[in-house]
């Protein structure tokens, strides 16, 4: 397999699967769990669309916009930032990996 699908936006299962429909040239992703599908003209057009999680990429981006502030927060005053704060940074680093 070439690819990877990410779990159903509905159920929140991973039991998605990709098929070719030969007789309507339709590719398709469905989850088996729930029914929840997409179609389209081409297989990376497909498992894109699948995979496609704007709510996430609006989290993730106000996480970073929260972390930038944070980082600058630190760097503006001349004592260490108050416990809460590290312990806040610590969660927003682990969320975004870095």
């Amino acid at each position: 397999m070439d690819y990877e699908l990410k779990y159903c936006p509905l159920c929140d299962v991973y039991a998605a699967q990709y098929q070719y429909w030969e007789d309507r040239n339709d590719h398709v992703v469905a989850c088996l769990q729930c029914g929840c599908n997409v179609t389209a003209y081409s297989k990376q057009q497909v498992i894109n669309t699948w995979n496609k999680r704007p709510e996430e990429e609006k989290l993730l981006k106000l996480l970073h916009e929260c972390y930038m502030r944070f980082k600058s927060y630190q760097m503006d005053v001349d004592m260490s930032p108050p416990e809460h704060h590290r312990d806040f940074m610590k969660r927003i680093e682990a969320a975004l990996g870095t």
